[in-house]
C-alpha cells in the first residue's frame, strides 16, 4: 500500500490519500486528482507516476516549485517517509513496498482556509496550521517602508512578501533553515547591501533584506 498523509508543522498526521493509479496529479485546478486550494500551488503543479514498486514525483514547471525533504526537485523517486511539500501543504509518503491493483477513485480536495480538524467522512479534507505552534518561531521585522514596525511570524512552509503584480520575494522553510528567493520582478533584491543574483540564498540571523523601498530583518529562533 502506498499513500500520502497530510502532516502539520507539529508532526500531527491527518487524512491519507491512497496512491493506486498509474498517474496522480496534484494542483490548484479542479481537474486534478488531488486538488490543493492554495495560492502558492500552480494549476497543474506536480504528477505522481506509479510503476511497479516505484513512485516518482515530477514537478510540472510550477511557479513555486515542488520539494522533497526540503530540496527543490524536477523529478525524484520517492522513498518511504519522504516529505513532499507543495505550496503550504506537507504530505508524508508511506509505503509497505507491496504493489496493489490499480483502481479509480474520486477527486479529493485539500483545503487551506482555517477549519477545524480532519473529517474522514467528509467529501473534502481541510488542511490547517495547527493551533499549537512551536514556542520559538523565526520572523521578519519591517524596519522601514510600508508596514514599518510590523513583525511576520514564519509559520508556513512558504511566506510571500511583496505586492501582487510587482516585485515579491518568498521565504521558504526547509529542514536545514530558511531560504530567500525572488518570486516576481527582476533585480533590486538585496541582502546585507549586496544584490541577490542566485536563485536562492540561505538566510542567517540578523540578515537585512531590502526591495522596493522596504527593509526587513530576518530573526531566527
Amino acid at each position: 500500500m502506498r499513500q500520502l498523509v497530510i502532516e502539520t508543522d507539529d508532526g500531527t498526521r491527518g487524512h491519507a490519500f491512497p496512491i493506486r493509479r498509474a498517474q496522480t496529479t496534484l494542483g490548484r485546478r479542479p481537474h486534478n486528482d488531488i486538488v490543493i486550494e492554495d495560492r502558492m500551488v500552480s494549476g497543474q503543479h506536480a504528477v505522481l507516476t506509479l510503476s511497479g514498486h516505484d513512485l516518482v514525483v515530477e514537478d510540472m514547471n510550477s511557479t513555486n516549485g515542488t520539494y522533497v525533504n526540503g530540496v527543490r526537485i524536477k523529478r525524484h523517486q520517492l522513498s518511504p517517509e519522504d516529505l513532499l511539500e507543495v505550496g503550504n501543504c506537507r504530505l508524508r509518503y508511506q509505503s509497505d513496498g507491496l504493489a496493489e491493483a490499480a483502481f479509480s477513485y474520486e477527486k479529493t480536495t485539500v483545503l487551506t482556509p482555517a477549519s477545524s480538524g480532519f473529517g474522514a467522512d467528509k467529501a473534502t479534507y481541510p488542511y490547517t496550521v495547527p493551533a499549537a505552534l512551536p514556542k520559538q518561531l523565526a520572523m521578519v521585522q519591517y524596519l522601514s517602508g510600508e508596514g514599518s514596525g510590523r513583525e511576520i511570524l514564519l509559520t508556513k512552509v512558504v511566506t510571500t512578501v511583496g505586492r501582487q503584480g510587482a516585485q515579491a520575494v518568498a521565504i521558504c522553510r526547509r529542514p536545514t533553515g530558511f531560504v530567500l528567493t525572488q518570486v516576481t520582478g527582476s533585480g533590486g533584491l538585496q541582502v546585507n547591501g549586496s544584490e541577490l543574483h542566485d536563485k536562492e540564498l540561505v538566510l542567517k540571523h540578523d540578515d537585512i533584506i531590502e526591495f522596493q523601498g522596504t527593509k526587513m530583518r530576518f530573526v531566527s529562533p
